[in-house]
């Protein structure tokens, strides 16, 4: 399945403080902020795409090519689907034979669809702030140290290295796989 957001909301104060991102780098001068601030913001953002999870609440359209019985709903904590649709030749049908399953998050066709193409799925996700695990949050710091001490591609006299992401093993815990 493909996505895209549609609408989020900016969670970035409330998962990362800046006092929580300026303790964890021991950056305190304020001409840093805005720097601190946009590798705040990319950081979160990278988190949620390796992960294939969203934190915080955003609505998600979602398409596939050809029916499926079943189909899986990225993203995480999937709380509701909107909208089901697909075309009909060349007529664009609202869909209401389906129901979703909270637990497998996936969306269960109950009627036959198989002369249908081109489904488009809405729906919302909502992950709450407060449950977002700590490996999580300390990954998403620890990118931003990284990105903040090695901002500079090119050290003139210094051998230079790619930049270790040993990091990454806090999103793996927590990744969902991406399946069809």
């Amino acid at each position: 399945m493909h996505y895209q957001i549609l609408s989020k909301d900016d969670i970035a104060e409330q998962l990362l403080s800046m006092e929580m991102v300026q303790d964890y780098t021991r950056v305190y001068d304020p001409q840093d902020e805005p720097l601190l601030k946009l590798y705040r913001s990319a950081a979160i953002q990278f988190a949620e795409t390796y992960t294939n999870r969203v934190f915080g609440s955003a609505s998600v359209a979602g398409s596939f090519d050809t029916f499926k019985k079943t189909v899986y709903l990225p993203l995480g904590n999937v709380v509701y689907v909107s909208q089901v649709m697909a075309y009909n030749g060349d007529t664009l049908e609202v869909l209401d034979g389906y129901r979703f399953n909270q637990v497998t998050k996936q969306l269960i066709f109950t009627k036959d669809y198989s002369k249908h193409s081109d489904f488009q799925v809405e729906f919302f996700v909502d992950s709450p702030l407060g449950v977002v695990a700590a490996p999580l949050i300390i990954g998403m710091l620890k990118l931003i140290a990284t990105w903040f001490e090695n901002r500079e591609d090119i050290s003139n006299g210094v051998s230079v290295a790619q930049v270790p992401m040993n990091h990454r093993y806090c999103f793996d815990l927590y990744r969902i796989s991406p399946v069809g």
